[in-house]
């Protein structure tokens, strides 16, 4: 054997064990629990760079493709100022307002939304609002609020940076009798996929299992007939009277019996509805 190849040998066993010793090392912090993952302790630098590095990338990745509207209507902003008033606040703060006790509990801690309005585009900041970021705390709100009540968010944090304490005090005094009802999220029926989203986003999931079936399998015949009764009765409002046949469509996927779906049970007692 050749001096070189000798040398290229050697150089992918080192590379072999420095990858083994690497696994080994990852898997017992992981495993033997050395890794503290309490709220008051800040993760390490690297950890750090590494989770801020794949957040900033991952959102610019998929809001690249968004189109934002106009966002410079006083009506969008007020509405907008209504809705951030009362669900962001608790968390984010405001010009001369704190963050109250779960938003200063967290880590990381919710981020300043005046330094987001000045470091994300518009479409970024839609894309945060309506997906929210895993184990961050930030919830995904795209079935609570529709795309144009998001929308009136994002235009209302990008003016942020051009609000004093003093001017987020006056718009409060001025929109404080104003009552935005959410408009709903639109939803196309039958849509697995999101009726699979739903399962998780109202929390089904923290309940219910459905037993015997492992994760991929489809429900089929008489299971699939009650998935649409059960979707029927606890109906999701977000997307209308076809959300429920979304939550069917995301336990059958297409599957099972189509003699009655759930919009045809909507004429019996919903039971426990979410709204």
């Amino acid at each position: 054997m050749s001096p070189f190849k000798q040398l290229l040998l050697h150089a992918f066993a080192a590379l072999a064990m420095l990858g083994a010793f690497t696994a080994v090392g990852a898997a017992s912090v992981v495993y033997f629990g050395w890794y503290n993952v309490a709220a008051v302790a800040q993760h390490t630098l690297p950890v750090y760079k590494v989770l801020d590095t794949a957040l900033r990338q991952a959102i610019r990745q998929r809001a690249k493709h968004i189109d934002p509207p106009p966002l410079e209507d006083p009506a969008l902003i007020d509405r907008g100022f209504v809705h951030f008033h009362r669900k962001c606040v608790p968390c984010h703060g405001a010009p001369g307002i704190a963050p109250e006790d779960a938003g200063q509990g967290m880590l990381p801690l919710p981020t300043n939304l005046v330094e987001s309005a000045r470091n994300l585009t518009a479409a970024e900041i839609f894309w945060v609002l309506k997906n929210g970021i895993k184990m961050t705390g930030m919830p995904a709100w795209q079935f609570r609020f529709g795309d144009d009540d998001l929308w009136a968010i994002v235009a209302f944090v990008k003016r942020l940076p051009d609000l004093s304490p003093r001017d987020y005090q006056a718009m409060e005094r001025a929109l404080a009798e104003k009552r935005f009802v959410p408009i709903p999220a639109a939803g196309e029926g039958g849509d697995p996929k999101r009726g699979k989203v739903a399962l998780l986003q109202y929390a089904c999931a923290t309940c219910h299992f459905i037993p015997g079936v492992p994760k991929g399998a489809r429900i089929r015949g008489r299971a699939a007939k009650h998935a649409n009764v059960f979707a029927a009765k606890w109906r999701v409002s977000s997307g209308g009277r076809r959300t429920s046949s979304q939550v069917a469509g995301s336990l059958t996927d297409g599957h099972g019996d189509r003699g009655r779906t759930a919009d045809a049970a909507d004429g019996q007692d919903h039971g426990h509805r979410v709204a």
